[in-house]
């Protein structure tokens, strides 16, 4: 399963009610279906910062424009976000990466019964 998330994470304990990670295992979990691995979809905190500038920037209905402005930030923040990633250690990254997705993607298993 995979689930569009533009939003920070802000667990207070956890966050339920929208299609965090923590929602999905849950999510599953209820369904019947053991969580085998999720997957967070997103360079980083500027490809997220990004996609969500653009959003916000540029009505649907131009969408041409849209689809180019699009393209040529989200290009330069996954560089920002590489090069983030080879300056601060991997667990701060990570760290960010959780608070910052774009998306996830579950890998489920039907539980047997």
């Amino acid at each position: 399963m995979a689930v569009p998330f533009i939003y920070q994470y802000q667990p207070d304990p956890e966050d339920y009610f929208r299609f965090t990670h923590a929602a999905l295992i849950r999510l599953g979990k209820i369904s019947g279906f053991k969580t085998i691995k999720i997957y967070i979809l997103s360079e980083g905190i500027f490809t997220t910062l990004g996609e969500k500038m653009v959003n916000l920037l540029i009505p649907g209905r131009l969408k041409y424009l849209k689809s180019l402005v699009r393209t040529i930030i989200l290009t330069i923040n996954i560089v920002a976000d590489r090069f983030i990633k080879i300056i601060i250690p991997y667990d701060y990254f990570f760290k960010l990466l959780k608070r910052f997705p774009l998306g996830y993607l579950v890998v489920y298993e039907k539980r047997e019964n």
